[in-house]
C-alpha cells in the first residue's frame, strides 16, 4: 500500500470541508439548525466566541484525518476521476459515519430532522474532500 500523499491536497480538501462547514451551518441551513437544536438568536449571542474555538480546532483536525483517509484509500484505485472521488466519499460518508452515527442517534432518541441535517452535512463534506483529492493526490 502506497502511503505517499500530497500533504498540500489533503489540508487544502480538509480546508474546503471546513468552510461548506461554515454554509451548511451559516446562510444555507443555519436558522433550520438553530429551530431543531432549540436556540434562539439571543443564545447564540450569549455564546462567547471563544467557546467556539476548540470545536473548530477539532473540526479542522478532524477533516484532515478524514482527508488523509480518503487520499490513502484513494491511492489503492488505479484511475482517478472526480466521480471516483465522489463515489469514495459518498461510500465513506454515508456507510461509515452515517451508519455509525445513525446507531448513537437512535440510542440517544435525537431528532430525525437535526440527524439529517448534521449527517447531509457530513456526507456532502467528505464527497467533497474525496472529489478534490482524486483529481489532486
Amino acid at each position: 500500500m502506497n502511503f505517499d500523499v500530497n500533504v498540500l491536497a489533503v489540508i487544502a480538501a480538509a480546508l474546503l470541508g471546513v468552510a461548506f462547514g461554515f454554509l451548511w451551518y451559516g446562510p444555507l441551513f443555519g436558522k433550520v439548525w438553530m429551530k431543531l437544536k432549540g436556540i434562539t438568536k439571543r443564545d447564540m449571542k450569549k455564546a462567547k466566541k471563544d467557546s467556539m474555538a476548540a470545536p473548530i480546532m477539532v473540526g479542522i483536525l478532524s477533516k484532515i484525518v478524514i482527508a488523509y483517509i480518503i487520499a490513502l484509500a484513494l491511492n489503492l484505485i488505479p484511475f482517478r476521476s472526480v466521480g471516483i472521488g465522489a463515489l469514495v466519499g459518498a461510500i465513506a460518508g454515508i456507510g461509515i459515519v452515517a451508519m455509525i452515527n445513525l446507531e448513537a442517534a437512535l440510542w440517544e432518541k435525537q431528532n430525525l430532522g437535526l440527524f439529517l441535517l448534521n449527517m447531509g452535512y457530513y456526507v456532502i463534506a467528505i464527497i467533497i474532500i474525496g472529489m478534490v483529492l482524486s483529481v489532486w493526490v
